[in-house]
């Protein structure tokens, strides 16, 4: 059992043997039993219907996690030096722990079940340079509580090992052989185990001790420095569930077999990666089961969700039962931690990150394996990344061609927008998921996709062609006549079938190229087609219409407060404006000698609002010519007089 572990102190002694010094007086004085002249009963306070569902299975888990605390403290060593070796026979079983670094590899310990030939048998524990005090019998009494490199931290696990074996249906012995003392258990008349110490002979251990001094250890247990533990040895009679005297029991063996994957240090898989954060078992055989130090907690996860995989956690908090973690913000943490490491260090096995990413996209929130919320639970930047990677990939695989993972709505046409504007195949997925994913900006929406499309497409240059000219000019018109927008940069891009026409992006307007193409302008702007293409008005409603677009895509990015309280001024500036402007400019001499005569069309008349229109004329090449883009530029507080034509 354990020595200084959860129910009793090792003592780290140099060598197999006591030291010539004293060695009559250790024999005698142990701590609170040096007062005890021959027996003694110390009752635990624990009745036989105490934790009614624990059986002989738990049983041996505490004696084993006891046994192991107490080698691992007494010698030194971390969990991962811990490797029991495990012998078979066809009378024993037997399992010995050694010094993984000191020469001839001393034993430190051994489980031993020795079987008949009905293949029943006994079960002996023992863990070498241990002690055990009446002090330890007292329910939450351990040294093990703040000490994270033990296991056992309730302070109860060695009378509950005794209970869970003493009472009916179990049946079986138990017995303790440790500190000079035998320690025999039973149930009072009150139904309360107790423990009952005998004292050893002095002068017997006396002999016993010199014959073994200076010699190596073997599998034999020594009453005066070691703790053994005996489970179904044969005895008179036990008291049953009704208050009768039935006949103890040894342990079948096929139980005992059973025992052993309680633990993974006698039940070790054939297929595990191994992380700081703990070990992703992949073994068929340790599927859906999850382990704390290697202990099995039958109940899992916290969340009550099964496990598709199998775990064994570094660290972690258990309920008093054993049963599973207390904590599911951590049960979930560190089974995401131990996925990222083991994806990150591969350990040549490539179907990690399938494995997982089938998880999330399959089974999110639906196993314990994979319980991230998307809010306060997330994946890490580069796993996210792998993982998306990952699922585009299959994507493709299965459906022949790229595909668009979304969330399903009802209020929108997602799978249209995909497969028209973004050719693209639609593969619906969780929202959790998705904000899993889009915690890191790695999927969008399909209307977030398109602007990000047009945002990253080819600048166009305006055609050379009427309509094409028309619209943009007009468009630098609108945009230079106020100064609000005039410092706005804006493009024609390639948008090809995507859905959008104009985005607001990294301070630039960026516009669907179908508005310098007539047919696809008309079709957006809804003008009709029959309007006749030689009326130098025909056209003034498509740059209106865009116009519109661009102020309420600017209005909407939340950097232009000034244009959202003038949105609706800038509009019909816009449009008085527009259709203020002269067309069809002619510039033809006359038949008087250095005379110019300019012609144009106008809808209305120039002189309602007073004599504002100033011809400035310029030759072809003069740089001022397509800064003229207004009659008088405007600001929401009306005319301004800036125009300049210093032009010669």
């Amino acid at each position: 059992m354990s020595g200084a572990a959860e129910e009793y102190d090792a003592w780290s002694q140099a060598g197999s043997d006591s030291s010539d010094d004293g060695e009559d007086n250790d024999i005698l004085l142990f701590d609170d039993l040096g007062d005890i002249d021959k027996t003694k009963t110390v009752p635990t306070g624990l009745v036989a219907r105490y934790k009614p569902d624990w059986g002989p299975r738990e049983g041996f888990r505490e004696a084993f996690q006891n046994w192991r605390d107490a080698i691992c403290r007494s010698s030194n060593l971390t969990l991962d030096q811990f490797a029991p070796n495990i012998t078979e026979t066809q009378r024993h079983i037997l399992i010995e722990v050694r010094h993984p670094t000191q020469a001839q590899s001393p034993l430190l310990g051994f489980i031993r079940f020795q079987r008949d030939g009905d293949d029943n048998g006994v079960l002996e524990v023992t863990n070498f340079n241990a002690k055990l005090y009446m002090s330890h019998l007292s329910l939450g009494g351990t040294t093990k509580a703040r000490d994270k490199t033990q296991t056992g931290k309730h302070g109860e696990g060695l009378k509950l090992a005794a209970l869970a074996f003493r009472r009916y249906p179990c049946n079986c012995t138990f017995r303790i052989e440790a500190s000079s003392f035998r320690w025999n258990t039973s149930f009072r008349t009150d139904r309360q185990l107790q423990f009952r110490l005998t004292r050893c002979n002095p002068d017997t251990i006396m002999r016993q001790r010199r014959a073994v001094k200076n010699k190596p250890r073997t599998t034999k247990a020594h009453i005066w420095e070691d703790v053994k533990v005996v489970i179904g040895a044969p005895a008179r009679r036990s008291r049953g569930k009704d208050q009768g005297q039935i006949k103890s029991r040894k342990i079948p063996l096929v139980d005992f077999r059973e025992w052993l994957k309680v633990t993974l240090d006698l039940d070790p898989p054939d297929d595990l990666i191994r992380t700081a954060d703990g070990d992703l078992i992949m073994s068929d055989s340790h599927a859906g089961k999850l382990y704390l130090q290697g202990l099995r907690l039958p109940h899992g996860s916290a969340t009550g969700m099964p496990f598709r995989y199998g775990y064994n956690l570094r660290d972690g908090e258990v309920d008093r039962d054993r049963r599973c973690l207390s904590d599911t913000f951590t049960d979930a943490k560190t089974i995401t931690n131990i996925w990222a490491k083991s994806i990150r260090s591969n350990h040549g096995k490539g179907d990690i990150l399938p494995l997982y990413t089938a998880l999330l996209m399959e089974d999110l929130r639906k196993v314990a394996d994979v319980m991230l919320d998307g809010d306060t639970q997330r994946l890490d930047r580069d796993i996210a990344t792998r993982v998306w990677g990952e699922m585009l990939k299959k994507g493709q695989k299965q459906h022949g061609q790229g595909v668009f993972y979304f969330i399903p709505s009802k209020e929108q046409d997602d799978m249209k927008i995909i497969q028209k504007n973004l050719q693209l195949h639609p593969v619906p997925i969780s929202e959790t998921l998705w904000k899993l994913l889009s915690a890191h900006q790695l999927c969008r929406t399909p209307m977030e996709e398109q602007e990000h499309r047009l945002s990253r497409a080819r600048v166009v240059q305006v055609f050379n062609d009427p309509f094409a000219q028309h619209t943009s000019w007009f468009l630098k018109c609108c945009f230079g006549s106020n100064a609000l927008t005039k410092h706005i940069k804006w493009e024609f891009v390639e948008g090809r079938d995507l859905g959008l026409d104009v985005v607001w992006v990294q301070n630039i307007i960026k516009i669907h190229d179908k508005w310098i193409e007539i047919k696809q302008a008309q079709e957006g702007s809804f003008c009709h087609d029959d309007t006749p293409s030689d009326d130098p008005f025909a056209y003034d409603d498509v740059v209106l219409w865009l116009w519109d677009l661009i102020l309420s895509q600017l209005a909407s990015s939340g950097q232009h407060t000034d244009i959202v309280r003038h949105e609706r001024w800038l509009k019909g500036m816009a449009r008085t404006r527009l259709a203020q402007a002269p067309r069809g400019i002619t510039c033809l001499s006359t038949s008087r000698r250095g005379e110019l005569a300019v012609k144009w069309t106008f809808k209305g008349s120039h002189t309602e609002d007073g004599p504002n229109l100033r011809i400035i004329l310029h030759t072809d090449d003069c740089p001022r010519r397509l800064d003229i883009l207004s009659l008088r530029p405007h600001t929401a507080n009306g005319p301004s007089d800036e125009l300049e034509a210093n032009c010669s």
